[in-house]
């Protein structure tokens, strides 16, 4: 799909419209469930573990989903891909608005997920298509603030939607956009000749298999006490023995889905380690803040999800300062800095409190997206600096992918570390909680507050139940500046300087798929 599209500015300017408008949808609807969980939680009558399944099934239905789209474009044409992509997207945000419990709206989110997974590779590829070579950069520019601006708005419009109407018009709100863009991308995005390569079918489902069963058992292995329960023990063997026989397939495999000269590249391969880590550790950090505040902080959905705004401006202000500076700067060491300055908010925010202020919060996240934004830009450029030009379509590809199980991944093991805390810490500051503990009846306990009256060891429960909670957030953030620490050194062992290929062997085994 690299030949350019011939249209007029005018057509040019519509599907670029389009093309940001429906890509910015479906970014958004990444994150824009996060303010409303608490509601949904009621609403369900589910457990913290279980509306998390609201957030992953989303993104790695997104992530298994992905691969399919250069075959499926190629077979049926971008324009009805993406047709199908946005209409779909909007039925199944209908369905998203009518949930009646946990079990349905994971379905119905999954559903949703993988409509909407050919959006981001494809809208790129129109962008591309429809641009000169000398305009690739101010048209990846707009592609790339639209890509970033989904997931930061989406909790500030999720918060206002669910304190003024409720959370299934966070949903409703994707019909109108996605049917919208739907008829611009028929009315305006011209055909083009379609081909017919085979696809990989056995690689294809053996990675889907690896990739869910590893997210189901990151997903309910808290609940279920892991492998004390049959359920996660035939999902861990299945993971094991899919991404086993997936490794050996492409291997071995004449066409195989993932060309196995890709992970031969060193700067490639890293990238996928450092895209896997910032994935893991970005919208898990957004997830948790509007939580914290909603749950321990009685912040409403609206301020909870307000707060997150100035996270978007850190982020297009990083990328904004390392637009200017890559390219006199050694990209290693921007990556570098932006980690550590990530790092370093997320080590500040293990010391958030109920009491904390909004200043806190506000100045905290636009600082680590600030780092964040240093990071992306580098990472992806030294990513493909050495890689031969005819494996850049299927590196793309496995590029998003890491991105998204990293983002699945990480939100699954995030609120396993929540879940997990809350439930030791309170059987520590518990255990000394008794009405023989004569400590507890000195004069700094509240009037006629007795704890051999069930009542009253009821509201100490609570008590301990939120101090267990803030220590369990507290190691959540402490967990996730330790990995985005861990792989600054990888950063340095990538090759720096070169470009177009030049260190990558030119000869692949196979086309890449």
């Amino acid at each position: 799909m690299s030949a350019e599209i011939s249209v007029s500015p005018q057509q040019r300017r519509m599907i670029t419209f389009f093309m940001i408008t429906g890509a910015i949808m479906v970014t958004m609807d990444s994150t824009i469930a996060n303010v409303a969980l608490p509601h949904m939680q009621a609403s369900f009558s589910a457990t913290q573990e279980q509306v998390s399944w609201i957030l992953t099934s989303y993104i790695v239905a997104t992530a298994i989903f992905t691969p399919l789209t250069a075959y499926l474009a190629e077979r049926i044409g971008v324009r009805t891909m993406l047709v199908f992509s946005f209409s779909g997207f909007a039925a199944a945000s209908v369905l998203c608005a009518n949930a009646t419990s946990v079990e349905t709206m994971v379905l119905y989110r999954a559903i949703q997920g993988a409509t909407g997974a050919a959006v981001f590779p494809l809208s790129q590829t129109v962008m591309l298509d429809i641009h000169t070579k000398e305009e690739y950069g101010p048209a990846m520019a707009m592609w790339g603030v639209g890509m970033m601006v989904g997931p930061i708005i989406g909790p500030i419009i999720g918060g206002y939607i669910t304190d003024l109407w409720g959370w299934p018009w966070i949903f409703y709100i994707n019909v109108p956009i996605g049917l919208v863009a739907a008829v611009g991308v028929a009315r305006y995005i011209p055909d083009k000749e379609l081909e017919d390569h085979p696809f990989d079918l056995m690689g294809f489902g053996l990675l889907a298999l690896a990739i869910g069963s590893a997210q189901l058992m990151l997903d309910r292995g808290q609940s279920l006490d892991w492998f004390q329960s049959t359920e996660i023990v035939i999902e861990a063997t299945l993971f094991v023995l899919c991404a086993y026989m997936f490794v050996v397939h492409i291997l071995t495999g004449d066409r195989p889905f993932l060309n196995p000269q890709l992970f031969a590249d060193r700067n490639l391969s890293i990238g996928l380690i450092l895209s896997f880590v910032v994935g893991s550790t970005f919208v898990p950090a957004i997830a948790l803040i509007p939580l914290f505040l909603q749950n321990l902080s009685d912040y409403p959905a609206k301020l909870a999800g307000l707060i997150l705004a100035p996270r978007g401006m850190g982020m297009m202000l990083g990328m904004f300062v390392v637009g200017r500076l890559i390219g006199r700067i050694d990209e290693r060491t921007l990556i570098s800095v932006g980690m550590l300055i990530s790092a370093a908010m997320l080590g500040r925010m293990m010391f958030f409190t109920p009491d904390v202020d909004v200043w806190t919060v506000v100045w905290t996240g636009f600082v680590q997206n600030f780092g964040m934004g240093l990071t992306f830009v580098p990472t992806s450029t030294l990513a493909y600096s050495t890689l031969a030009p005819h494996f850049r379509t299927a590196a793309s590809g496995l590029y998003n992918l890491s991105r998204n199980v990293g983002n699945s991944f990480g939100i699954a093991l995030v609120f396993t570390i929540l879940a997990r805390g809350i439930q030791s810490n309170h059987a520590r500051l518990a255990e000394d909680i008794t009405p023989f503990n004569t400590a507890l009846y000195g004069p700094h306990m509240p009037d006629r507050f007795d704890l051999s009256r069930v009542p009253d060891l009821l509201i100490f429960d609570m008590m301990i139940n939120r101090e267990a909670a803030v220590t369990a957030y507290q190691s959540a953030f402490l967990f996730m500046g330790l990995v985005t620490l861990s792989v600054i050194p990888l950063v340095w062992i990538m090759r720096h300087g070169a470009t177009d290929g030049q260190d990558a062997d030119a000869s692949p085994k196979g086309a890449p798929a």
